[in-house]
């Protein structure tokens, strides 16, 4: 069987990513191998992408937000894992399938209906490329009017599964560089690693599954209560937002391969996916050298995975988060110029005393080793593994590093324009509260205008997809972020808490126009891009 947790649930196959060739799987001798390698300086560059592809990885609401991935990563299942799959057969399936971690995902696929002419359920039932019909389909759409019994299969690892994962929402089906040319890459990477070193982003039951239970649905009209609907879907996609929980995924970010770190063009041609990066302009001798470095990657001996990229990328996002946000927001000159001396003093190195000699003149510098502290901070429990790092490692350390010191860098910008503006507001403010500093210079105004462009500027860089968040939704709403195939394009741009009667409006009849913000042209099946 194949992983191919969807959309809507995550992608643990290998999407092929535009990484395969267009006709021929073998590079092209000619190409320059010692020129097309990772780059630092791309790192660098592209380092704002690379972070929020770490901080996304394995995490439905950054990966429907950031939804163009160009990386693959190592994953394993652990043994002892329960997965699940929705059919009309009643026994283990003989080929490549599906396995969903939601359950909810998988009951979808396994309604039961005596007459089939009555239709779809009203569950989420997705619209599937061309030949490919038949290979995940809820059971609502099977034509004639005999019964269709669908079945819930429930499946338990019986040892690690080795996996890759492809960030981003690589299950969906769409033209806007989601999905790549899946089978392809079955054929020219999974299946002969299937052969040489086991399971990769595939599994064959016998070697890698226990059947739990294999129960039959309900007809429709035997129901108790209410099926499975598209709310009840979203609300359990929901609750894997911030990640797939219960240590299911082991993600080796170590051996992490992404085309964001390599010389090829990354810009999406459609003006109105700039931000969603593509491999579509890369050649196809830069796709097999990108795809070969994956094969060495998975081939090559497991190393112990010393740093988790994720955690370090997950505390520069709570620190500084929500505070860039709220000085954003901010109104009062005195509360703006508090909050950026309470998340800029803690890197300071101050004078042994307060008549100290030595610090006259010394602000700069200063300034400088502690926005260097700043930048450090997050990243020291990583450089304790230097020597151990992979070159992957060494590379995510250079695009995370890069996002903490334009976060740093620009803080402490801020706190030297207010200074500058008034010291002895800063002076108040160190013995008491904002709202009691009295008059404020009108200089300052100028200062905290200045600071809030700044601050503005470097959100729009940084891009972090938790700031697209519902600040909170009642037990009957799910805050709502499209999903291939469900969402409109206003929901991308507004997520927003939504109940019942309102997520049934973004079902796939109702959202699958020209209001839907996934696009699905069957012409891009063809060129696989």
């Amino acid at each position: 069987m194949r992983y191919t947790i969807l959309a809507t649930s995550l992608a643990l196959a290998c999407d092929a990513l535009g990484l395969v060739t267009e006709s021929n799987p073998n590079p092209n001798p000619t190409i320059n191998k010692t020129c097309f390698t990772p780059s630092h300086d791309i790192a660098r560059e592209r380092g704002f992408q690379v972070f929020n592809a770490i901080h996304s990885a394995m995490r439905q609401w950054g990966s429907s937000l950031h939804h163009n991935g160009l990386g693959l990563i190592p994953a394993t299942v652990p043994r002892g894992t329960l997965l699940y799959h929705g059919t009309w057969r009643n026994y283990t399936p003989p080929d490549f399938e599906w396995l969903a971690f939601e359950m909810e995902h998988a009951e979808n696929f396994a309604s039961s209906t005596k007459d089939a002419r009555k239709g779809p359920s009203k569950g989420p039932q997705p619209p599937q490329p061309p030949g490919q019909e038949n290979r995940q389909k809820a059971l609502g759409h099977q034509s004639g009017s005999n019964p269709n019994r669908g079945y819930l299969h429930t499946y338990r690892t019986n040892r690690d599964l080795r996996l890759l994962y492809i960030d981003g929402m690589s299950g969906g089906n769409t033209d806007m560089g989601t999905w790549t040319r899946r089978i392809s890459c079955y054929e020219t990477l999974i299946m002969p690693l299937h052969t040489t070193i086991g399971a990769v982003g595939t599994i064959s039951a016998p070697c890698g599954l226990d059947l739990v239970s294999i129960l039959r649905t309900p007809y429709q009209e035997d129901r108790e209560g209410a099926s499975i609907d598209l709310f009840e879907w979203v609300r359990a996609v929901s609750r894997r937002y911030d990640g797939i929980g219960a240590g299911r995924v082991t993600l080796e970010f170590g051996r992490m391969v992404s085309g964001l770190w390599y010389p090829v063009n990354v810009t999406n041609p459609d003006p109105t996916m700039i931000k969603h990066p593509r491999l579509i302009q890369a050649t196809s001798e830069e796709r097999a050298e990108i795809l070969k470095r994956v094969e060495d990657v998975v081939s090559s001996t497991r190393q112990v995975n010393r740093v988790d990229w994720q955690s370090i990328a997950d505390m520069i996002v709570s620190r500084y988060g929500e505070r860039l946000t709220a000085l954003a927001e901010e109104e009062q000159p005195a509360a703006f110029a508090s909050q950026i001396y309470v998340v800029t003093n803690t890197f300071v190195d101050y004078p042994a005393t307060s008549i100290d000699k030595s610090a006259i003149g010394a602000t700069e510098k200063m300034t400088r080793q502690a926005t260097q502290r700043c930048v450090r901070h997050f990243l020291e429990p990583a450089l304790v593994w230097k020597d151990e790092w992979t070159d992957e490692d060494a590379l995510i350390y250079t695009a995370t590093r890069t996002v903490a010191k334009r976060i740093c860098v620009d803080l402490f910008r801020i706190r030297s324009l207010l200074l500058d503006a008034s010291p002895e507001l800063a002076e108040k403010l160190a013995t008491r509260p904002w709202s009691s500093v009295g008059t404020i210079p009108k200089r300052l105004f100028e200062a905290v205008r200045e600071g809030k462009e700044i601050i503005l500027l470097l959100m729009e860089k940084l891009d972090w997809a938790s700031w697209r968040k519902c600040p909170g939704c009642s037990v009957g709403e799910v805050c709502f972020v499209p999903m291939w195939p469900f969402g409109l394009k206003e929901d991308y741009v507004h997520p927003s808490c939504m109940n019942q009667s309102r997520i049934d409006e973004r079902s796939w009849y109702n959202s699958w126009g020209n209001d839907s913000y996934w696009r699905l042209d069957g012409a891009h099946w063809l060129d696989g891009r």
